[in-house]
């Protein structure tokens, strides 16, 4: 078999040629069921319920309806889930008022809101680098996109900073665990390397 620059085993495929075997292995028995058809996602949204001064007593939107997610981050079930467990506390701390539904949706709203906050910036921030992605791009954008290079710089060799990075990006944990002050420290020596 031909090998790559590196050294790496290039394994055919209909004319194609993969690092690693992985791949190969997997789909090479793999049989197409249909025609190949892209995906179009026209564009992240976030609707601020929050802000409203009233809603609808009895009628609660989640997932999508609220956030809507550039897919290719992989949040948007994540979010719903996280949703849904908000709605699912909020509904049994209630279950024993005469109303359980009275301002329901203003507090759902309040904590979903609060929740989004993490992952909406996760997705946002790099959607707005290419130049051609419409919207209100934040005011601190470009110290965000120097902060965020120079964290995953400092990830790369910090295995526990890494671990960090990818809990938040997970959604694990919440992008506030980064004001940690010893964190900013080593970010903003991280950026002054250059």
């Amino acid at each position: 078999m031909p090998r790559s620059s590196r050294g790496a085993l290039l394994l055919p495929l209909e004319g194609r040629r993969f690092r690693t075997s992985t791949v190969y292995d997997a789909i090479r028995a793999a049989k197409r069921l249909g025609d190949i058809v892209r995906y179009r996602f026209p564009e992240s949204i976030h609707r601020h319920y929050e802000r409203l001064e009233t809603f609808p007593s009895g009628l609660l939107l989640l997932g999508d309806a609220v956030c809507r997610f550039n897919p290719v981050w992989g949040q948007g079930m994540s979010v719903a889930a996280q949703e849904a467990c908000v709605l699912s506390r909020l509904l049994a701390e209630r279950a024993s008022e005469r109303d359980p539904l009275d301002g329901l949706a203003r507090a759902f709203f309040a904590e979903t809101a609060a929740l989004i906050v993490t992952p909406w910036a996760q997705a946002v921030i790099p959607d707005f680098i290419h130049p051609k992605t419409r919207g209100e791009r934040p005011a601190d954008f470009e110290q965000s996109v120097k902060l965020a290079m120079a964290m995953t710089k400092l990830a790369a060799r910090d295995p526990a900073v890494h671990k960090l990075t990818a809990e938040v990006g997970s959604l694990l944990k919440p992008r506030s665990v980064y004001l940690d002050p010893e964190l900013g420290r080593r970010v903003l020596a991280v950026m002054s390397e250059g």
